[in-house]
């Protein structure tokens, strides 16, 4: 399916299925590297997402724009049709952060594209773009809906920014650059793992060249309070999988690409994990779990740090992005940035979608009491053996 416009000279090619997408994937990638700086818009990883969405009712729909043949913008969305109505979104689950990636000179012009492309060639009734607050595309976005009378609103939601964390050159650093009570935090953690037995940090750099070290990840979600839930309500962690199977493809084709992985074991079990994506000079804390069992140790905060530390040591990367806004992010200084969802509609059905937005503010709290409730149900009803207890610790190998 491809249509091109001829006052920008742009075409615009949809791809809707991985193999299609695996023949377009180099020049796909180079505007990723190039203009987007967003790993989980790389091909390999976009096309496991790809069956994610499928399985879930979506079709994927990859743009791909182009001037003379030359990859110049590429937009990650995926389309269905529920209730007579045509509903347009990005690809990727917000908490990682999509949107356009496009060459600076063809921006405004592709954004025409796009929009064009998804209201008249694919007749959607409602477009929800969950867009990072800094992208330049939010605001062109808007412009270009306002150009063509189309309804929109740009509501930025409360619920779903992301922690930065800054990389220092040292951990000393580091460590300087955190709260008074941080370092006392840290070693606390270090004396209860102590008396628990033997411990140890176990990094793995890159995933893609040790895939075995997939099936401990595998093992700590097992372990898990998510692991109960997801048994009782019959759902499955296929972000965790796209991402595994996606890094392990993209880390043998983009040299600035690596998934690594910072492991904590004790008494020779491996009870906690933090997967980190690395891309350029930016790291992604992607998934992180512990052993439930061990919950009082601390293990969760103990190997997300480790992983902070382990990228200290490393002074390749500037900054940590922890994806989501949980509470426990904050026991590391952070910034926080948020997100904006641009909606827009040929009709006033926006308006009922904004709605549900704004209601969401006076849900999400009572959701969220209710969520947690019910964890603490099931985490009462989990069998906790007791920790063994021995000596000696071992930070990293």
């Amino acid at each position: 399916m491809q249509s091109t416009t001829s006052d920008a000279k742009i075409s615009v090619r949809a791809v809707s299925d991985a193999e299609t997408l695996a023949t377009i994937s180099d020049g796909w990638n180079r505007i990723v590297r190039e203009c987007g700086a967003n790993p989980f818009m790389l091909a390999e990883l976009l096309a496991e997402f790809m069956r994610v969405r499928m399985r879930e009712g979506w079709q994927p729909l990859l743009l791909l724009l182009s001037v003379d043949g030359v990859p110049v913008g590429v937009a990650p969305l995926m389309t269905r049709k529920r209730f007579g109505l045509r509903f347009t979104k990005f690809l990727l689950f917000s908490w990682l952060s999509p949107d356009f990636a496009l060459e600076d000179r063809y921006r405004k012009q592709c954004i025409e594209q796009i929009v064009q492309f998804v209201f008249q060639k694919l007749q959607t009734d409602l477009l929800n773009l969950a867009l990072p607050a800094e992208s330049p595309n939010g605001r062109l976005l808007e412009v270009e809906c306002e150009s063509r009378t189309l309804h929109h609103k740009v509501q930025e939601n409360a619920h779903d920014g992301h922690r930065l964390v800054p990389i220092y050159p040292s951990w000393d650093a580091f460590l300087s650059s955190q709260r008074h009570d941080f370092r006392y935090n840290i070693n606390r953690m270090r004396r209860n793992l102590n008396r628990a037995g033997t411990w140890r940090i176990h990094y793995v750099d890159d995933l893609g060249k040790e895939p075995d070290e997939v099936q401990r990840i595998r093992a700590v979600e097992k372990l898990s309070w998510k692991h109960e839930w997801r048994r009782q309500t019959g759902t499955v962690d296929e972000g965790l999988q796209a991402v595994i199977q996606g890094s392990i493809l993209a880390s043998a084709s983009e040299p600035d690409f690596k998934c690594g992985v910072c492991f904590l074991e004790l008494n020779g079990q491996t009870i906690a994990y933090a997967l980190v994506v690395k891309y350029g000079k930016l790291a992604y804390l992607t998934k992180t779990s512990f052993a439930e069992e061990y919950g009082k140790l601390s293990p969760g905060a103990f190997v997300n740090n480790e992983a902070i530390h382990a990228l200290c040591d490393q002074g390749q990367v500037r900054e940590m992005d922890f994806l989501t806004d949980l509470p426990a992010w904050k026991r590391w200084r952070n910034t926080l940035a948020m997100r904006v969802n641009v909606i827009a509609s040929r009709s006033r059905l926006y308006r009922v979608f904004n709605w549900m937005l704004l209601a969401s503010v006076w849900v999400y709290p009572v959701f969220r009491y209710t969520l947690l409730l019910r964890v603490e149900k099931l985490k009462s009803r989990m069998f906790r053996p007791a920790v063994r207890r021995g000596s000696g610790s071992q930070r990293l190998e």
